[in-house]
């Protein structure tokens, strides 16, 4: 009975140490791209690049006024109420220096 449970208690010994066990590997990985060389097209004609220059100004033009409306959209409320803040003072100061000076 005690060689038996000797057994048993050095097996579960040594099922706790498998538990704990870490195996470790190495693992080896190499990548290469081959290369190959490909045929470079010839160059677009004048009347092609002509062409992608106007589409290209026309887009950049029409991104322009997109991003300036969206702008006034976005701010425009904001400048609206510090132009009226600040302008409004200075067209009354200068009623008054004009009318200070229509008087003299």
């Amino acid at each position: 009975m005690a060689r038996v449970r000797g057994d048993i208690e050095r097996m579960e010994a040594e099922q706790i140490a498998l538990e704990h066990r870490v195996n470790f590997t190495a693992v080896e990985l190499q990548l290469s791209e081959e290369y190959k060389a490909q045929l470079n097209p010839a160059a677009p004609s004048v009347a092609i690049r002509v062409h992608n220059s106007f589409v290209a100004g026309y887009h950049n033009a029409s991104e322009t006024v997109l991003g300036i409306l969206l702008f006034f959209a976005e701010y425009g409320l904001t400048l609206l109420l510090w132009l009226v803040i600040l302008v409004l003072p200075v067209i009354f100061v200068r009623r008054r220096y004009r009318k200070a000076l229509a008087t003299v």
